[in-house]
């Protein structure tokens, strides 16, 4: 019962994350961009400014985490208003979740987190 009620109030949430920066996007003042890479360390973040840039068929994506052999890499669909540039932190924290099981197995996937709290 517990895991139900997280997974409803998490993917709620989520969802009105997604729909907040769906809003932001259509703001008069977003301006479009060419993809900008931010790097930490063996971690590089792609801001992007359309879904078609990110490396993944699949529609209605938003964010894709990549590992690869030496480093990982991150892509997310961002908007920029004037010289800012706003980045949809869910999507964000989703996919560093991928990362962090990556390197260690004690953290949940991000995809599994429901699976993992409903196992006995």
């Amino acid at each position: 019962m517990i895991g139900c009620t997280a997974s409803h109030y998490r993917q709620t949430g989520f969802d009105n994350f997604i729909q907040e920066f769906v809003e932001l996007r259509e703001h008069p003042d977003a301006k479009s961009f060419d993809r900008v890479s931010v790097r930490i360390k063996n971690l590089e973040v792609i801001l992007v400014d359309h879904p078609d840039e990110i490396p993944y068929d699949h529609p209605g994506v938003v964010g894709l985490a990549v590992g690869l052999p030496r480093s990982y890499r991150i892509y997310i669909l961002a908007t920029k208003i004037g010289e800012k540039f706003y980045v949809n932190q869910a999507v964000l924290g989703h996919e560093l979740l991928h990362v962090l099981h990556w390197r260690d197995k004690k953290i949940v996937d991000a995809d599994q987190i429901d699976l993992e709290l409903i196992r006995p």
